[in-house]
């Protein structure tokens, strides 16, 4: 059963691993913990593999069903948009995830994927 949390020498562990390439999927394997604890590290961190590229952001809404068949709806573009312009307000994470109907976590998550994204080759 894969550990609940990181310490810090796991977390700079995953994060040299990450920047060398490695999935999250093959860290979360050798470090005993799931792949979105290390993927939310490499968020947190913004450490990105030298793979990784940058991908469409869906312009209409979409539900995505995931592997525990939990429907989750994707950011949109426009979702990204509003959720830039209130940052740039100064609005905290909790009042955008308010007003966009999403969970705060979902809402932090998502800026520290923006922030990332915009450092990504095409």
């Amino acid at each position: 059963m894969p550990r609940h949390s990181l310490d810090d020498a796991a977390i700079q562990r995953a994060l040299e691993m990450r920047a060398a390439g490695r999935s999250c999927k093959t860290i979360a394997k050798t470090l005993g913990v799931s792949i979105g604890a290390v993927n939310y590290q490499c968020l947190r961190h913004g450490v990105i593999s030298p793979h990784q590229r940058r991908t469409a952001v869906p312009i209409q809404p979409a539900a995505i069903v995931g592997p525990s068949g939990r429907v989750q709806r994707a950011f949109t573009q426009a979702d990204d948009e509003q959720l830039m312009a209130l940052e740039a307000a100064g609005t905290g994470y909790r009042a955008m995830a308010r007003q966009l109907g999403r969970a705060y976590s979902s809402i932090r998550m998502r800026l520290l994927a923006i922030a990332i994204r915009e450092e990504l080759p095409a």
